[in-house]
């Protein structure tokens, strides 16, 4: 950090601490700030000479290795179940999350966030952050103060929210209200594109109700996925078959199975906040 001119120093070496700005640097200086992550070829080029001048150059050659394990996302908030004080972890797989939940619109309870579980570090989103093209219309940006997500009147409900990221830079998030759909080779649509169901009601509180009518099946699989997502499906693990045509369905491998072609009434309720469900077949 400084010449060294004590007696039995054996050479001179180059007084090499300069800080301040990597266009602009100053002996002694400040620590740089530095706001391009990447990987780079950095140049020094000293001058000799009176002041000792020293310059740098910064060829770009690669970017810097995204690693999502170390975003644990979670929502927090007076708007979901667990208030400000715990979070609700998000699933995740690569750099994919998501997460169904309840949020509220009471007021002063109509706020939220996501931050990687457990702490209030760099690693936040908030409303400032993103884009809204796939946030529902009843969500919006609370204020320049802290920009959590306002849940407005009208807005309460079950949703169901992804977010993903190729760089770890950019974000993509939507939160949309929870829309289970049936999809596969037993529907009319076939595997290519399913059909949504059609919230009903919440009653009881908490216990989430959506009904798919006239429903045309033939004798083979199908499944019930979420928000035409993947990830999040109900599937003969996490779901009972009731109703009085149950034994129409039953398990086949991950799937379920039409047994008799027919027009079915379909009832899907959840009272756990998407862990666990019943479909009813009427």
């Amino acid at each position: 950090w400084s010449i060294d001119l004590s007696a039995d120093a054996e050479e001179l070496v180059l007084f090499s601490n300069f800080g301040g700005a990597p266009d602009a640097l100053v002996a002694g200086g400040a620590n740089m700030n530095f706001d391009a992550p990447g990987i780079y070829t950095v140049t020094a080029k000293y001058t000799p000479g009176e002041g000792n001048s020293i310059s740098l150059t910064f060829e770009k050659t690669g970017d810097v290795a995204f690693d999502p394990t170390e975003y644990l996302w979670a929502l927090i908030g007076s708007a979901t179940v667990t208030g400000w004080d715990n979070d609700s972890l998000l699933n995740q797989e690569g750099s994919y999350w998501w997460l169904a939940h309840t949020l509220t619109d009471a007021a002063e309870a109509n706020q939220f966030k996501f931050r990687s579980k457990g702490t209030w570090d760099d690693k936040i989103l908030s409303a400032k952050d993103l884009n809204f093209d796939n946030i529902d219309q009843n969500i919006v940006d609370g204020g320049p103060n802290d920009h959590n997500f306002l849940v407005e009147e009208g807005g309460a409900g079950f949703y169901y929210t992804t977010i993903s990221t190729e760089n770890g830079a950019d974000w993509n998030v939507s939160i949309k209200k929870f829309t289970p759909e049936i999809i596969g080779a037993a529907t009319a649509t076939g595997w290519d594109s399913g059909t949504p169901a059609t919230f009903v009601e919440e009653n009881p509180a908490g216990t989430y109700k959506w009904s798919l009518a006239d429903v045309a099946l033939t004798v083979d699989d199908f499944k019930f996925r979420v928000n035409a997502d993947w990830k999040f499906e109900l599937n003969p693990n996490n779901t009972t078959i009731a109703g009085s045509q149950a034994g129409v369905v039953e398990a086949n491998g991950g799937n379920f199975k039409c047994n008799t072609a027919g027009t079915y009434q379909i009832t899907i309720t959840t009272a756990d906040y998407g862990q666990t469900y019943t479909v009813t077949v009427d």
